[in-house]
């Protein structure tokens, strides 16, 4: 029996299987050192997506923050005439914003991340996410692994594996899942273009779309690879054709069906981002916004590191396969994910990741020939490798300690936060949110008049205000708000000051 035709693995998949394994442990092993606090934006945003669909099942897709008293703010915000866009985000906490056209403040990202980290414990949702995001990769490269035939194939593998797995931990947890299942989505690409039925289109559509709920530039695999089968159809106008391309149009759907339905629960239409003015703005294409995003994703970093590789992986696999349409489609998720992220004012290091995890797994998948239907599957070898990793998955996930890190709840200040105050503050105005169940918005992100009309019409109000010193820029606003109304010390929350506003300071 050839070694193409092989049942059995060969002693250069095995040892590279467990070199594969050991790259996935040691980012496991970083990850109990992970904080879990519900801290900031993105920290904060994802703890309470999960808490919402944790506690509220298919209700959770509603993330309108309110009370009483945030009501009255809103209200106040609006009094002072000024432009919704002056203070929108002034009253609401990180990650959230208000949203005139539905007169709530909502949570800015769509839901996935939050969906998949539901089901785990809290006290560890964000370092479960991220270690079973990591095992996934892994199994995905496995399978690879397994329909290879050569030692250099096994390399090429292997490589691959190390470089999406060490790019994984840049990000945040919706860089983690959202490379996980841009993988995912390139592991499907070569069967789904490459085979005449409808289950490997489905699934690629199911995982596009679905991916589109964590990372919003992912909907450009659902419209590349969905216009590839248009393309088809027109050119073949064969049933397989149109069957392929209805089922690839009903897993997307279904995919995206939670984003469409929070765009039109907390937007008030699935066309509406939930995306606040600043994360939603259109690229500019100029040459200083160009010159400035080049330096940013492809500095000296080890995101630009990694950016700089997955390019050069894909540039080269396309030269060495100008007629593969997997690497066609790759290559352009990736080149209209640079022309959109590239001149955009909001610059992140992860934003890139996932069109870059995209385009090296397909890179590897054609190097290694996946793409060819009559490829063979090296029988039970194609799905052990992947059991061998959920299995190394599993027994790690038992051996590595993660121990609880959840921010303790003083029942002094949840005693002082009872009556419905307004918590001015920033990264740990996230975590009052969270731990106490007060509402806290982030004043210093508007002017010093809209701030002082802010306060002013809650103490008009009888509002009971509260000042969490946390960061240089609240500091600051403290500084300035102590030359017209007293403030008095209030005990600390986590560890940081907490002031009273005490009324009015006497005029002279």
């Amino acid at each position: 029996m050839t070694a193409a035709g092989s049942q059995r693995p060969q002693l250069f998949q095995v040892a590279l299987l467990a070199v594969l394994i050991g790259i996935t442990f040691q980012g496991a092993l970083r990850l109990p050192g992970v904080r879990e606090a519900p801290l900031g934006c993105d920290d904060f945003g994802y703890h309470r997506q999960a808490a919402l669909f944790r506690e509220n099942g298919l209700r959770g897709f509603d993330t309108g923050l309110e009370t009483p008293n945030s009501r009255r703010l809103i209200e106040i915000a609006k009094a002072t005439g000024e432009k919704t866009s002056h203070w929108y985000q002034a009253v609401a906490p990180h990650c959230h914003h208000y949203r005139a056209d539905v007169d709530k403040v909502i949570l800015q990202y769509p839901p996935g991340t939050g969906m998949l980290m539901a089901p785990l414990p809290e006290d560890v949702e964000r370092r479960w996410l991220r270690y079973g995001c990591l095992f996934a990769v892994a199994a995905a490269f496995a399978y690879l692994l397994a329909r290879t035939t050569r030692p250099a194939d096994g390399l090429v593998v292997l490589g691959g594996a190390g470089l999406v797995l060490a790019a994984s931990q840049v990000g945040t947890d919706s860089a983690y899942a959202g490379i996980a299942l841009s993988v995912v989505c390139a592991l499907l690409l070569a069967p789904a273009l490459g085979t005449a039925g409808t289950l490997a289109p489905a699934l690629l559509g199911l995982a596009a779309g679905f991916s589109s709920t964590i990372r919003v530039t992912n909907l450009l695999i659902v419209a590349i690879v969905g216009l590839v089968f248009l393309v088809r159809l027109v050119r073949s106008r064969s049933r397989s054709d149109g069957a392929s391309l209805m089922a690839y149009s009903a897993g997307s759907m279904a995919g995206l069906a939670p984003a469409i339905w929070a765009n039109f629960v907390n937007a008030g239409s699935i066309f509406r981002t939930t995306y606040s003015a600043v994360d939603a703005t259109k690229p500019e294409f100029d040459l200083d916004d160009i010159l400035r995003g080049i330096a940013f994703y492809f500095g000296d970093n080890s995101n630009g590191l990694a950016l700089t590789l997955s390019l050069v992986i894909g540039i080269a696999t396309l030269l060495a396969h100008p007629r593969s349409v997997a690497m066609s489609v790759a290559a352009w998720v990736m080149a209209l994910s640079l022309a959109y992220l590239v001149p955009k004012d909001v610059l992140v290091p992860y934003y890139l990741l996932s069109a870059a995890a995209f385009l090296t797994t397909v890179s590897v998948a054609v190097l290694i020939g996946l793409p060819e239907p009559t490829k063979p599957a090296r029988g039970w070898t194609a799905w052990a490798f992947p059991a061998a990793v959920a299995v190394a998955a599993v027994v790690g996930l038992m051996a590595i300690a993660f121990p609880s890190q959840r921010l303790a709840i003083d029942p002094a200040v949840k005693q002082r936060f009872a009556d419905d105050p307004i918590v001015w503050g920033d990264v740990y105005g996230s975590a009052v949110v969270a731990r106490y169940g007060a509402y806290s918005a982030k004043i210093m992100f508007t002017s010093p008049e809209i701030q002082d009309a802010l306060v002013s019409g809650l103490d008009d109000a009888g509002i009971e205000q509260f000042f969490l010193v946390d960061t240089d820029s609240m500091a600051a606003v403290v500084d300035r708000v102590r030359t017209r109304w007293l403030l008095t010390p209030a005990g600390d929350v986590f560890g940081r000051p907490l002031y009273r506003l005490s009324g009015r300071l006497a005029a002279g």
